[in-house]
């Protein structure tokens, strides 16, 4: 297995742990703690929030205004605690009810795709005619459309910006000033 570059162990237990770039080094580095003293899914977690990390420090790079580097920290650290409990919850869930890996390896990978396509694109009406793979068949892409569609409409509800404005306040402290501030927390 590839060595996570993120993935300490201490203590005989596993954390994430990693510096945002470009911030003082007098603060300290990113350190969350993946519950668990299993490796293979200490990587497996470190893959997901290092996506999760990536994907909140582009989210900063626009803001109007500059938000001090200590609430930025802190609500990176707060918003990867909360992706790895719901990765917890999740896996928890699929053991229990003896549906684990109940999502094919397929379905997964086109849920990913259908995601990415969300983050490279943007929020669209349908899936994007230009993503289209030549090799899929008609289901494979029904499978996308399909995941594409629920992502799109959870994103997009009023329930979620609204829960998304609640979770930046409560986090941070800090309150949206424009619309664009609520664009880059929808896309983190």
């Amino acid at each position: 297995m590839h060595q996570q570059k993120y993935v300490t162990q201490q203590g005989g237990r596993c954390y994430f742990r990693r510096r945002i770039p470009g911030l003082s080094t007098a603060l300290s580095p990113i350190f969350v703690s993946l519950g668990t003293s299993d490796l293979k899914f200490a990587h497996t977690w470190s893959w997901k929030l290092t996506a999760e990390f990536d994907e909140l420090l582009d989210s900063f790079l626009f803001m109007l205004e500059e938000l001090p580097e200590e609430v930025m920290a802190w609500y990176m650290t707060v918003c990867l605690q909360q992706c790895l409990s719901d990765m917890r919850r999740q896996h928890r869930m699929e053991r229990m009810t003896g549906r684990l890996g109940s999502m094919s390896t397929e379905n997964r990978e086109l849920a990913r795709i259908a995601v990415e396509t969300l983050l490279a694109d943007g929020i669209r009406k349908a899936f994007p005619a230009n993503r289209i793979r030549p090799d899929w068949s008609a289901s494979t892409l029904e499978n996308v459309m399909r995941f594409y569609r629920a992502e799109a409409n959870a994103i997009s509800n009023a329930g979620m910006k609204d829960r998304l404005a609640k979770d930046f306040t409560a986090i941070t402290g800090k309150t949206f000033r424009s619309q664009e501030h609520l664009a880059q927390i929808m896309d983190a």
